[in-house]
């Protein structure tokens, strides 16, 4: 129970029964003495009683509504503007007798600003407000306790960040941006930097950039964008910049350089130029690393808003040991990451983990936020004023199933009904003259289109989902065209459009595979808002995004088209373009880069599939008295090296779908053209040819490649930073986690990571796309003074995560994780003998590593240790603490991989499938040019005598 006396200031034509739930809730929470004039006794004098209780409270709660400011008069006069005006004159006296007034907004209310305030009442404008909404009622109330007991007040949090990097990271703690915190940009310009200075200058231009951070912050104020809640007050508001750099030593002892980001401009205006000259950076950079030792730096500084005291600084610096790498694996990283805008052009929360030898210290720091001395810094400078946001363990997710593999597509382009004549007599069109002639030949018909035609081809291919995006008219062949798209399995996103025609096309071709169209479109086939709104909404959780060529060459889908790409490839689609016969006249291929944002290449333009003519009229080749065969083969590695600065894949066919030529970024693919078999199929499966066969080749692309044995979500979202999500398959291994006694962790973790593999390995149940299989097993252990070991963590409920927690505060402790990767070998091993190397050659290759890393917690109180077991987080857990949620917090620096530490050491893994199994980065992207697969299916695993001969 609480004496604390509160007084509830409302208007009755505002606010009908938000204030009496809110005192009703008071009251369950133990305050009993809340005051509202509804309880005044008829009898007694009610302006009397107001005054007299509103003297005794020492907390006024004032409720605002949407029109608590507007209330007028029978005058016209707004009610808050006169002198008799009973809520003015509750705040009034409330604010000169110093109450503490607590502004709750109800109904979806904004704060007043100062200026819409008599003057007298100015000051509510910078009370911090709650607010009260109906669907978190009890959230919201619970929080307006807090604040009525004095314990802290409600702070609005800016971080001067939208780096996608460190929202992940405040994620992982259970801060969402827009509830706990807000990110704005803060540009500053550079400080003039020396091209040679030691650590310490570093650290002083990156402490200088977060203060100057701040400093704009709070002279910008009005107008920052993204945009604040319009109800913030700046004496409530901590502004935190941030600033993260790389410091690389040079060959002078104690002297560097600060490494930038290679793009020197935004994505969103970086033409190809730009892009060129900044992988041109990215790997100078990446050169000059290589095998170093680099500092990476982050400063925080900590203000509030309207303060002129100079912000509290807090600096962390992370060492990171960077591997001796090759000129191959730097291309690779280049070709599969892009990182042409992160500082030092590497990142280690992607591919760039595996350039990475370990780090010592921070890992959050090397991502761009150390996240325990950010917290820190906030709750020691602001925590007994203000309620920092509660950390809350980040929802888990569950492995992927087998649906989850199946990849899905939105197709954007036409849709027609053909009528297709497929069996037209040879030289059909040479002859054929004016008036023309009649024929008799059979029909078919079809629902069909750029859209269609590449969905259907999906399905085909075994994509799970296909929908279309283009324009269906009214009449009745539209509503045929509905039902045929429906009997198919192919969604249309969108309605018919009203007062439009449905398009046909007539489609003509004869036995020598000589074929024309004809097209009879509505001429007005843009997009309507809602349609093109619903397209971006399906596309953003889609796998593929198809686009026509049509879209981009008709001028009333062109800008809509273009922002499907934009959409497509920032929400990390597979973008397949594919073009059009004379695309090549009227799209330059800038066209397709300018504004993408994108990583690959830069192009909006994941696979490109075109004609051979198109690319030479793109390139200025004349082909005129050639076949385009002939002018390939002389042209074809120009060209291709070409084609591969603007984008990852590209399909070129011939004209006749003759031959075919798959281009990707593997320098050693041969651009040789192959034959296709488009003239000696029957006449009915040439229609839609082109499309079925790109689609069944990107469902190749995105195929998966790798078993996972591990129901672990840990890793496979760390498998998912080398490996794309797509060619990744979890299959849960069935083998029991036996313990042997007095076996060592380092024996047990590589035992079980084995039996993990081979079992899955054994029992079959993968696709038959599968070339490798790793199993894994992670142990915490410590070691007494005494050198007697101790295995920590898996506990099964809050009591036994306590106990372990108190082990590990303000001690170090060993991560081991064994790794088990099963393949075949690419090449016999050096070590067996001459005779066994064609027997390898049908058996698989078992390679087993250990990796440990040290893990020092810092020394907290028992409350957070408390705190922290029952947040439920540690249940399960190795160590009994998770280092990528919460359990983050408690830990103070590593020595070692932080992967490790969390189930899957990357930097380990990447050297193990490079060098036992010949697997670079470029063969785990969404659009590798791992396109022919060695399955494993039908090979046995190595007998146990050659098992001991290769570890020898």
């Amino acid at each position: 129970m609480s004496d604390t006396r509160i007084f509830v200031s409302y208007r009755h034509e505002d606010s009908r029964h938000a204030p009496d739930r809110i005192r009703d809730k008071l009251w369950e929470s133990g305050y009993t003495h809340v005051f509202m004039d509804t309880e005044i006794p008829r009898s007694d004098p009610w302006d009397e009683t107001v005054v007299s209780e509103l003297h005794q409270a020492e907390v006024v709660v004032a409720v605002i509504g949407r029109d608590w400011l507007t209330c007028r008069d029978d005058s016209g006069r707004r009610r808050i503007d006169g002198e008799a005006d009973w809520v003015r004159r509750e705040l009034r006296e409330a604010l000169a007798g110093e109450k503490r007034v607590l502004p709750v907004l109800v109904d979806g209310a904004r704060m007043p600003e100062p200026a819409e305030l008599p003057s007298d009442l100015e000051r509510l404008a910078f009370c911090a407000a709650e607010k009260v909404r109906r669907r978190s009622f009890d959230d919201d109330v619970n929080r307006l306790v807090r604040a009525i007991d004095g314990k802290s007040l409600p702070a609005t949090l800016i971080l001067t960040s939208t780096s996608p990097r460190r929202r992940a990271l405040l994620e992982s703690i259970g801060w969402r941006g827009g509830r706990d915190y807000f990110a704005v940009g803060a540009s500053v310009s550079p400080p003039g930097v020396p091209s040679s200075l030691t650590v310490a200058g570093a650290r002083h231009v990156a402490e200088s950039t977060a203060v100057r951070k701040v400093e704009a912050i709070r002279k910008q104020r009005v107008g920052i964008h993204p945009p604040v809640p319009v109800d913030f007050v700046p004496s409530h508001t901590i502004v935190v910049g941030v600033d993260t750099l790389v410091y690389c030593e040079g060959p002078r002892p104690g002297r560097g350089q600060i490494l930038d980001r290679p793009l020197l401009v935004s994505r969103d205006t970086a033409g190809p130029f730009e892009l060129a000259e900044a992988r041109r950076r990215a790997r100078a950079m990446l050169v000059d690393e290589r095998g170093r030792t680099i500092q990476v730096i982050t400063s925080l500084a900590a203000g509030i808003m309207n303060s002129g005291d100079r912000p509290t600084i807090r600096t962390v610096v992370t060492e990171a040991r960077l591997r001796e790498y090759s000129d191959r694996e730097i291309d690779d990283y280049l070709a599969t990451a892009d990182p042409i805008d992160k500082a030092g052009a590497f990142g280690i929360q992607d591919a760039g983990v595996s350039l990475f030898r370990d780090i010592r210290g921070s890992y959050s720091n090397v991502v761009g936020l150390p996240l325990a001395e950010f917290v820190e810094l906030l709750e020691g400078e602001f925590g007994d004023t203000f309620t920092i946001p509660e950390r809350r363990p980040p929802v888990r997710t569950e492995g992927g199933t087998a649906a989850d593999r199946i990849p899905s597509v939105v197709c954007v382009g036409d849709i027609n009904f053909d009528l297709i004549f497929d069996d037209l007599p040879e030289g059909f069109f040479a002859d054929l003259k004016a008036p023309g002639k009649k024929i008799t030949i059979p029909i078919t018909r079809a629902v069909g289109g750029t859209a269609v035609n590449f969905a259907k081809g999906a399905l085909s291919a075994g994509f799970a989902s296909c929908q279309v995006v283009g324009v269906i008219g009214s009449d009745p062949l539209g509503q045929f065209v509905e039902e045929e798209l429906a009997d198919l399995g192919i969604e249309h996103v969108g309605g018919r459009t009203f007062g439009r025609d449905s398009s046909i096309a007539i489609v003509l071709r004869d036995r020598a595979s000589k074929d024309t169209s004809l097209t009879l479109t509505d001429a007005r086939q843009a997009f309507s808002a809602e349609d093109l709104a619903e397209a971006r909404r399906r596309i953003q959780v889609s796998d593929v995004m198809y686009c026509s060529g049509y879209s981009l060459t008709d001028r009333n889908r062109r800008s809509s088209a273009m922002e499907l790409l934009r959409t497509a490839k920032h929400a990390g689609c597979v973008v397949v373009l594919d073009v059009v016969v004379g695309m090549s006249e009227t799209i330059p291929l800038e066209a397709l880069t300018r504004g993408s944002g994108a990583r690959g290449p830069g192009s909006l333009v994941d696979v490109l599939v075109a004609e051979l003519p198109d690319v030479f009229r793109w390139f200025d080749v004349d082909a005129s008295g050639s076949t385009v065969e002939s002018v390939w083969r002389e042209r074809g590695p120009e060209l291709a090296a070409r084609l591969r600065e603007y984008f990852p894949v590209v399909i070129l066919r011939s004209p006749d779908y003759t031959h075919e030529v798959v281009i990707t970024p593997d320098p050693d693919r041969s651009l040789e053209l192959s034959e296709l078999d488009y003239r000696t199929l029957p006449q009915g499966e040439k229609t839609g040819y082109g499309d079925v066969r790109t689609a069944g080749q990107v469902r190749d692309f995105l195929s998966p490649r790798i078993v996972l044995a591990s129901r672990s979500p840990q890793r496979r979202t760390l498998l998912g930073q080398i490996v794309a999500p797509s060619k990744i398959e979890v299959v849960v291994s069935e083998c029991p986690e036996d313990s042997i006694p007095n076996e060592h962790p380092r024996d047990r973790v590589t035992r079980l990571a084995r039996e993990k593999a081979e079992s899955v390995f054994g029992k079959g149940d993968f696709d038959d796309t599968i070339e490798l299989i790793i199993g894994a097993d992670t142990e915490i252990f410590r070691v007494d003074p005494a050198g007697n070991w101790t295995l920590v963590g898996h506990p099964s409920d809050a009591a036994e995560a306590l106990a372990d927690l108190r082990e590990l505060n303000g001690r170090d402790h060993h991560a081991l994780t064994g790794v088990a990767v099963i393949g075949r070998a690419r090449r016999p091993d050096a070590v067996v003998a001459a005779d066994d190397a064609e027997e390898l050659a049908e058996e698989l290759k078992v390679v087993v590593r250990c990796v440990e890393t040290t893990v020092t917690f810092r020394a907290v109180d028992d409350r957070t240790l408390l705190h922290y077991a029952a947040s439920g987080e540690p249940i399960g857990r190795a160590g009994a603490y998770a280092i990528q949620g919460l359990g983050g917090l408690l830990v103070e620096g590593i020595e070692g991989s932080h992967s490790n530490v969390v189930g899957l050491p990357l930097e380990r893994l990447s050297e193990i499938l490079a060098a036992e199994f010949g697997r670079s980065l470029r063969c785990f992207d969404k659009v590798s040019n791992w396109c022919q697969s060695e399955p494993i299916k039908g090979l046995r695993l190595p007998t146990e005598p050659t098992r001991r001969r290769r570890s020898q």
